[in-house]
């Protein structure tokens, strides 16, 4: 047994989740009879994602408030999204610890080497991880938010770094710290 473990950027992760919703409930993604509210009701870039992350996490305040420890409650306060922020790093959390616990071999890829730097080395690195032939050539999958990081002010993008690294095991900071911009690892 093996695993392949893909891990995408945090930032672009929440955008994606963002821009997917906003196709289900807008009719874009062919998938209109969804649409149970009359549409979608934020505008797009940084304060439609702000305001969607507000109506998100608001009603669950006061569950959180009783469920989280005190100081991860507390870095939570400034982070947009932080319910999608903690659900990524556990997940990641979780799978690096139970492959570490199972024993097995595991490869990490990030998202990004699957996209925009998807070179043979990597497809080389893969097949072989997976001791597959190379039969076929591979494209790279779409990147479709280059910008994302314009949806979050330096504010946030701080508070995220900090939430993050409270919540990550050392190891799955390790990967994660590439998408931390170096002005918010200083803070």
């Amino acid at each position: 047994k093996k695993m392949v473990h893909t891990i995408n950027n945090p930032f672009s992760h929440v955008v994606s989740l963002f821009s997917m919703e906003e196709q289900t409930y807008s009719g874009q993604g062919g998938v209109r009879e969804r649409n149970f509210d009359g549409g979608w009701k934020y505008s797009g870039g940084r304060d439609g994602l702000n305001e969607w992350c507000r109506d998100a996490t608001e009603p669950f305040h006061d569950e959180e408030a009783k469920m989280w420890e005190p100081r991860v409650f507390a870095a939570s306060r400034g982070v947009p999204c932080h319910s999608l922020f903690y659900q990524f790093v556990h997940w990641h959390n979780n799978v690096i610890r139970a492959t570490a616990d199972m024993g097995i071999p595991t490869l990490i890829l990030h998202y990004e080497n699957l996209s925009k730097d998807l070179s043979q080395d990597t497809v080389r690195m893969l097949l072989e991880f997976l001791e597959l032939p190379h039969v076929v050539n591979v494209e790279p999958l779409p990147n479709r938010h280059e910008n994302f990081m314009a949806f979050f002010s330096e504010e946030d993008i701080s508070a995220i770094t900090e939430f993050i690294k409270l919540k990550s095991l050392p190891e799955t900071y390790e990967q994660l710290r590439r998408y931390m911009p170096a002005s918010a690892e200083q803070t």
